[in-house]
């Protein structure tokens, strides 16, 4: 019986939308004694709860008795004061999370990074992005990537070039190819001059979605229109691309123009014969040979 009650009681916590019922539940679980510290389910379900529906005096008041909150309850209460731009409450916050050893994540690394920027504190926003690195969420996740974009943009960094490449790469490893070339226009249109490496994460991007004409345009526009002289780096990428699009013809003359053709890159070499399987393929061995 004790257990059925605790399952419907935690349903109605989760479904809960009205902040009169929510008061009424939690004089309820008060009568039940299940808002004790050692059981901190409860507690801490009621504290989500209340952030949801606005009332974060309240669920502050609950949160601070709680032993060890975890890093859930943390999140809870970050989003609820991100909702009212209280940017320096959520840094408190994160103090508070490091201070009692809980791990953030990469919920809590989102809205630390817009807090730094809500306070223009770049220093502090610095710091969480070399957590964020440590964590391995700088590049592998696309909201933190974003986050860091907004950041760097608003403190005018010298950084900012590297942060736009590192969410450029970062889109194109999850296959949103539109979001990366939205970035790179949202990095020229904040006059932050793109360098190798963004070239690299921009073709990449084309590359792995498969966007001949796009990367085309890309390479050729990088000495053109941006004064970045295409490298090594940037053609393998480029052979690559056209040869798996059947376009081995192109692929050819884009390693013709590579210093000492294949000899020291056994990388495109490769990436050339993978593209010539079954095309043209006696073009490419006499041209390897």
């Amino acid at each position: 019986m004790q257990r059925i009650k605790r399952q419907a009681l935690t349903k109605l916590l989760q479904k809960c939308t009205n902040p009169t019922h929510l008061t009424q539940l939690h004089s309820l679980l008060l009568r039940l004694g299940l808002l004790t510290p050692t059981n901190s389910f409860f507690p801490a379900l009621l504290t989500s709860t209340y952030t949801k529906l606005f009332s974060v005096p309240t669920a502050l008041k609950l949160f601070y008795e709680i032993p060890k909150p975890s890093t859930f309850l943390y999140n809870s209460l970050l989003r609820a004061h991100s909702r009212s731009h209280q940017w320096k409450q959520c840094l408190n916050l994160l103090k508070a999370m490091k201070d009692e050893n809980a791990k953030p994540d990469k919920f809590t690394l989102c809205i630390a990074l817009k807090s730094c920027t809500g306070l223009s504190a770049f220093v502090q926003g610095k710091e969480i992005h070399a957590l964020a690195l440590k964590k391995e969420l700088a590049m592998s996740d696309v909201f933190v990537g974003a986050a860091l974009v907004e950041l760097y943009s608003k403190c005018g960094d010298m950084f900012s070039a590297l942060v736009y490449s590192s969410m450029i790469a970062s889109y194109g490893m999850h296959g949103i190819i539109e979001k990366a070339m939205e970035t790179f226009n949202n990095m020229i249109n904040s006059s932050i001059k793109p360098n190798n490496i963004t070239f690299v994460s921009l073709l990449s991007a084309c590359s792995h979605a498969g966007l001949v004409q796009e990367g085309k345009q890309v390479y050729e526009s990088m000495d053109l229109v941006y004064g970045v002289r295409p490298g090594p780096e940037h053609k393998v990428i480029v052979v690559d691309l056209l040869s798996r699009a059947g376009e081995v013809d192109e692929a050819l003359l884009v390693v013709k123009h590579m210093n000492n053709g294949l000899i020291n890159n056994p990388h495109a070499l490769n990436t050339l014969l993978l593209g010539c399987t079954g095309y043209k393929e006696g073009n490419c061995r006499g041209y390897v040979n």
